[in-house]
């Protein structure tokens, strides 16, 4: 997913604790354009994560999956995954339980609340 800058900077302005900086969009010309990895960096905690979504092939490498259904998040940026109802949901390992575990009550509402716009 692309956004343009008019709809990547509304996006922010819904996000709580936005700090008023903009990362520097993925691709520059024609026309600067953010992706939807981008966003929700912005409303990630400090948290490490790996997980497999639900399409996930067993045969896939390790450190790279070609479908993008290994979800690795690293010092709160998403790396590489496509988030579902495996990755994001309420099981065990999921990014709101490993909130949760790592930043608190807190920290986690403040995540779901800064994605529901």
């Amino acid at each position: 997913t692309f956004l343009e800058k008019d709809l990547f900077m509304n996006v922010c302005m819904w996000h709580r604790n936005w700090d008023g900086k903009i990362p520097m969009p993925t691709i520059l010309k024609p026309k600067p354009l953010w992706t939807g990895k981008q966003v929700f960096n912005l409303f990630l905690p400090n948290i490490n994560l790996t997980r497999k979504s639900n399409w996930y092939a067993d045969g896939e490498p390790k450190d790279f999956s070609p479908t993008d259904s290994q979800v690795i998040v690293e010092s709160g940026e998403l790396i590489t995954g496509t988030f579902d109802k495996k990755s994001l949901g309420a099981s065990a390992g999921s990014v709101i339980h490993v909130t949760w575990e790592e930043c608190g009550p807190t920290a986690t509402k403040d995540s779901i609340g800064s994605t529901q716009w």
